[in-house]
């Protein structure tokens, strides 16, 4: 009888150690697909993490995955890489612009979603002839919001904020409607002006100059100081800070003149303001007494009058 002795090469994986093999060609297409059409690297991972089996798992095999979330956000980034036209970022941005133009609303005056680019700092704006349209119809009888987000875009240096300006759906139960948006380093009051100003432009070049732009009765936020600085400037004229807070006050007075009501109506998030007055109550106030702090600022924002707040 021949007894062999098998000599193995190599090491076996520790117990609880992460392995995976490189990603190859049409693995990588794949992911990228997904990627292209929206979903973030961090989505991808997670659905093909819940599509791995137990035994997979607990075996350390991560080749579905990769070893580490940051190879699937590598493979993504290929992804955009190709997608420019132009070595030169700017280039690349005029190139995609031109093809915009050619494929969408490209009979009207304003075609094209990409209106209006700087490099430095980066500001993109975007929104279509459609989003004109829309915002002419609706916007003086709907309530509009506007918000940013620095989460859609790779930080890699300065970071992208998102800004979109939208107004709810015509349909009941729908998502809300993006008229237009932004995407830009730079972050301040100014940067949002000029982004309104640059579609009230456009919104005038189609419905001639002659004609008010609509402004909408109350416009959301998230309390950003940006947002509400700029909506008074923007759609209150020579409306101050000050000026605007004495309006509110008359109004929630029942004394309002005819003019306090037809201006708009800067609104901020009453949950982002709770928010921060959660945040500040931890600072001074023990676990058990942040509710009833939180409840007081509660009592303070639904009370016009002090009779009001005689509960206590």
């Amino acid at each position: 009888m021949v007894s062999l002795q098998p000599e193995i090469l190599g090491s076996s994986p520790a117990n609880g150690e992460i392995r995976a093999r490189p990603f190859r060609g049409s693995c990588r297409q794949e992911i990228q697909k997904y990627t292209k059409l929206g979903a973030t690297p961090g989505a991808v991972r997670r659905q093909k993490l819940q599509s791995m089996s137990v035994e997979n798992k607990e075996a350390g095999n991560r080749n579905v995955v990769g070893r580490s979330p940051s190879v699937l956000r590598k493979t993504a980034s290929e992804a955009n890489v190709n997608l420019r036209r132009d070595a030169d970022l700017e280039k690349s941005l005029h190139c995609i612009k031109a093809e915009q133009a050619e494929k969408i609303f490209p009979g009207e005056s304003i075609p094209g979603y990409l209106q209006e680019i700087s490099v430095d700092p980066l500001r993109l704006i975007c929104f279509t002839a459609g989003g004109i349209v829309m915002y002419h119809q609706n916007a003086s009888t709907m309530p509009l919001s506007w918000d940013a987000t620095g989460g859609i875009v790779v930080n890699r240096g300065k970071r992208v904020y998102y800004y979109e300006l939208s107004m709810p759906n015509l349909s009941k139960g729908g998502p809300s409607l993006s008229v237009t948006a932004m995407l830009s380093t730079s972050h301040g009051t100014v940067d949002i002006i000029h982004w309104m100003n640059c579609f009230i432009e456009k919104y005038k070049m189609v419905y001639g100059f002659a004609k008010p732009f609509p402004k909408p009765p109350v416009i959301h936020s998230d309390r950003a100081l940006v947002f509400l600085l700029a909506g008074i400037q923007l759609f209150n004229g020579d409306e101050t800070m000050n000026l605007y807070i004495e309006r509110c006050w008359r109004i929630i007075q029942g004394r309002a003149s005819q003019q306090d009501l037809q201006v708009t109506v800067v609104h901020a998030c009453l949950g982002h303001l709770m928010k921060n007055v959660k945040t500040n109550a931890a600072k001074d106030l023990t676990k058990k007494q942040i509710p009833f702090g939180m409840w007081l600022m509660a009592l303070l924002v639904n009370s016009n009058t002090l009779d009001e707040m005689v509960v206590l």
